[in-house]
């Protein structure tokens, strides 16, 4: 085997680990990176349109015809389209696009309402390889939604797994091509009143039940039918629900207590003191902990500490700012550390650039009966803050790395002001090196276990 022919196949391995734009300004750099980008099978695999212009439409087609029968990602995003360009895609490349669905492993569509009603319609063919669906139809503020069709791909889409719709709504009615389905997103924005989508909950109970359900909108107006036995029963199925609604009225029709993870964004306090009331007494685990993409950019999760009582998580979605709000209406303290929830709280795990919350509060904060914080660090920085609450019970203190950047090295001198008796508490380190804190506070822990992994 030639010099030549072995790079070009190790190449080829790099090429494995790029995703589609990476692999084409990949093939701008050279003839010989331009051929090989040009010929991996990713660039064949997910072919995107995001013009209607003759020679962009020329070039999809293209590519979609010259890998026949093999399986492709779709990605069409066509938003703001002139009405010539937009009767060009209608005319010569949606028939084109119709005739394979069969090939479609995952498809994202994101167009104009006008448009993302040619498309939907043109969606009633066979998709057997289909995966993963996301349609979005952009609106206008006084546009309606577009309507989901009962007979999506004809009925004949067992692989289908993931539905991702904004502005988009579902029929009333069973659909079939959702009975294999697990996940669903259900987004409208604006934030407008539609029904709620309750096509998913109608499939017999002998299919794969839908485990995910994500529902955004200002309100959900409820079927007759969301009340049904076996609609109640489909709910009680699911694993995780998230809302984030303007009106309350769709939880009184949701059995949340029998809901795992209930996860509310951003939550209404009346609300989350209600679904608070599922986990029951006893001890409880707090975690807290950064949100990444999304306004609501911090995670507050409630769960029972007690290993025998029921998984239930309840999570809610808060905005960092809000804690320092000085208005006592809007900040969210009141709800979050109660005393009728604080003195409950066995464990606490938080990150370390969350630690403010705690500190900025710690005069009205005591963790009576919590035994256990372990901090994650994301912000070394944060660590010098104000003195935290008082935890007289700690026997436990767990210092380890977040996802967040690394402490710069050569850092020294850390140390967590943690009220409370550190003469009986243990210091854990996880994959942090004891040289970073100050020596004078290892010491005064009862005992210190450094775990590498």
């Amino acid at each position: 085997m030639g010099v030549a022919n072995l790079v070009l196949e190790i190449f080829s391995l790099f090429l494995d680990y790029l995703d589609f734009w990476d692999l084409l300004h990949t093939a701008h750099v050279c003839r010989s990176w331009r051929a090989a980008a040009l010929n991996h099978a990713v660039y064949w695999r997910r072919i995107g349109l995001h013009s209607a212009s003759p020679n962009a439409i020329d070039c999809f087609l293209t590519r979609l015809w010259s890998q026949s029968r093999r399986p492709v990602a779709l990605e069409i995003n066509l938003v703001g389209v002139a009405e010539p360009d937009r009767v060009r895609f209608v005319q010569k490349a949606l028939p084109f696009i119709r005739d394979n669905l069969y090939r479609l492993e995952c498809a994202y569509i994101r167009a104009s309402r006008e448009l993302a009603q040619h498309i939907i319609a043109r969606l009633d063919k066979p998709a057997p390889r289909l995966q993963y669906l996301a349609l979005t139809a952009t609106l206008r503020s006084r546009d309606a939604a577009v309507e989901l069709p009962s007979t999506l791909f004809n009925g004949q889409c067992p692989q289908l797994r993931s539905l991702i719709l904004a502005d988009v709504t579902l029929p009333n009615t069973w659909v079939q091509a959702l009975d294999r389905v697990d996940r669903i997103q259900y987004h409208h924005r604006p934030k407008r009143i539609v029904a709620f989508p309750i096509a998913p909950f109608l499939k017999a109970a002998s299919n794969p039940p839908l485990r995910r359900l994500e529902l955004l909108a200002d309100a959900f107006v409820l079927p007759d039918e969301i009340w049904s036995p076996s609609a109640q029963a489909a709910f009680r199925r699911l694993q995780s629900i998230t809302i984030s609604c303007g009106n309350s009225t769709i939880l009184s029709a949701l059995p949340l207590q029998d809901i795992p993870d209930v996860i509310l964004s951003p939550p209404d306090l009346t609300v989350a003191r209600l679904v608070m009331t599922h986990i029951g007494a006893g001890d409880l685990s707090l975690h807290v902990e950064p949100k990444t993409r999304s306004i609501a950019d911090t995670s507050v999760v409630y769960t029972s500490a007690n290993a025998d009582a029921s998984k239930l998580r309840r999570i809610f979605c808060e905005r960092l700012e809000k804690f320092s709000d000085t208005r006592p209406e809007r900040n969210p303290m009141q709800f979050y550390f109660d005393a009728t929830y604080a003195e409950r709280i066995a464990n606490l795990t938080i990150s370390s650039s969350r630690w403010c919350i705690f500190a900025k509060h710690s005069e009205s904060l005591a963790f009576k009966n919590c035994h256990s914080l372990t901090i994650v660090l994301d912000d070394s920085d944060a660590l010098q803050n104000d003195p935290p609450p008082s935890f007289p019970v700690l026997t436990s203190l767990t210092l380890t790395l977040g996802e967040g950047p690394s402490p710069p090295e050569g850092t020294r001198g850390l140390a967590l002001r943690v009220d409370g008796s550190l003469g009986s508490c243990r210091l854990i380190l996880h994959k942090i090196s004891v040289d970073m804190f100050d020596d004078s506070w290892v010491h005064r822990f009862k005992t210190v276990e450094v775990q590498r992994r």
